[in-house]
């Protein structure tokens, strides 16, 4: 792997517990004694030349690119590169000591009001909507892939290997097949924003629900799956009614359901969801219309200003 800045000394790490493993790698807890800090350190499988691994070893590589350039509050802090003693790419991030969102939903018994629920739902989207002003789509968005910190109440946005720039062409299926747009698969494609708001409309049900994607067709084999999602199968947007406590829920569900439309253009920006997440959700109780009309005032441009 060539040009990488390492700009960490791995005698400054003290390995702690392992944390998770892959066809990517390890995943260490780690002390950081330099910085006084605990971090995350995320080891590389050693790729042999010619033996298939161009694939991942180019996953890893963009990773580190992506990581670089990235700074946002709700997407994890990236701090560096170095090797270990058996030459292995390390890279470095923080750590986020409440885990994964994926866990917290179904490996805990913690609960969560609506207005939590929404308000992780807004971190999502404001990260998000930095990642699409960059003009990059993130393609493998879901709740494995979003950490917890700051005693649950702070999302993060983590695994930034699958980016890709805006309109790029589309010649491999990447991400998690129940959080997939169906535009992925389409043979000759190109991404766009749009396939991270599919994602995060299934996040959205998932987190509302309190239930896996697809937690019905589990016995499906993946591209059956795919080949359902790609004819219109969605998760039961009636599940959410089991929170019957909260208020009427409606807008919620018809949030949702844009949100994974099957035509891209339908689905609502980043931006836009940044906008109606971020209004108290009695406010659209008592006035459902709002959803379909609200917008963002724009960033002023140019366009803004008449010189005489």
């Amino acid at each position: 792997m060539e040009n990488i800045d390492f700009n960490v000394e791995y005698g400054d790490l003290q390995l702690g517990d392992f944390i998770d493993g892959g066809s990517f790698g390890d995943v260490y807890k780690a002390h950081w004694r330099t910085e006084n800090k605990v971090i995350v350190v995320k080891k590389i499988r050693r790729f042999i030349k010619n033996a298939g691994n161009s694939n991942n070893e180019k996953a890893n590589l963009n990773e580190i690119k992506n990581n670089k350039v990235l700074n946002h509050p709700n997407i994890i802090t990236f701090y560096g590169v170095t090797k270990d003693s058996e030459n292995r790419i390390c890279m470095l991030f923080e750590f986020a000591d409440c885990g994964s969102l994926y866990s917290f939903l179904h490996e805990s018994n913690i609960k969560i009001t609506l207005d939590g629920k929404l308000n992780w739902m807004s971190q999502i989207a404001k990260g998000m909507e930095y990642l699409h002003d960059q003009k990059k789509v993130h393609r493998d968005l879901k709740s494995k892939n979003l950490l917890l910190c700051n005693k649950y109440r702070t999302v993060k946005i983590c695994d930034f290997g699958t980016i890709k720039e805006l309109a790029t062409v589309n010649t491999e299926g990447i991400g998690t097949i129940a959080y997939m747009a169906p535009e992925i698969w389409n043979e000759g494609g190109s991404y766009t924003e749009r396939c991270d708001v599919f994602s995060f409309g299934i996040v959205f049900w998932e987190v509302m629900s309190g239930e896996k994607p697809f937690y019905d067709s589990q016995h499906m084999e993946p591209m059956a799956l795919q080949r359902k999602i790609n004819d219109g199968k969605r998760p039961n947007i009636d599940d959410i009614d089991k929170l019957k406590k909260f208020e009427n829920l409606n807008y919620i569900k018809l949030l949702i359901q844009k949100c994974w439309d099957k035509e891209p253009l339908m689905r609502p920006t980043m931006r836009r969801l940044v906008t109606i997440l971020g209004i108290q959700p009695r406010v659209y109780s008592k006035n459902p219309h709002l959803l379909l009309e609200i917008d963002r005032l724009r960033d002023i441009c140019e366009e803004d200003f008449k010189f005489p």
